[in-house]
């Protein structure tokens, strides 16, 4: 007598993982960059340069550590965030 297994679960479709990688993995290296940009500014800008003539009264011109011309076309976005944000901070008048 012959004994073969019975494969009770071959007709049973079990549901396939449907969770994507790919977003998750995108969505993080942007917060990560995110992060770093924001990191790197923080590191870099000080605003103990000499007081300049603004539009609306005296205000400190953004100084940074490295990076001369190129950090203050790349960091300009967030230095207007962070003037807008602190403008006691950059000598502005709120």
């Amino acid at each position: 007598m012959n004994k073969t297994p019975v494969n009770l679960v071959a007709d049973v479709e079990l549901p396939s993982a449907s969770f994507e990688w790919r977003p998750m993995i995108v969505s993080s290296l942007f917060l990560l960059t995110l992060f770093i940009y924001l990191g790197s500014y923080f590191a870099l800008a000080e605003n103990d340069g000499p007081l300049q003539m603004c539009s609306d009264g005296l205000c400190r011109h953004r100084v940074y550590r490295r990076g001369g011309r190129t950090a203050e076309v790349v960091f300009y976005p967030v230095h207007t965030i962070d003037v807008f944000a602190r403008p006691t901070h950059w000598g502005v008048s709120p």
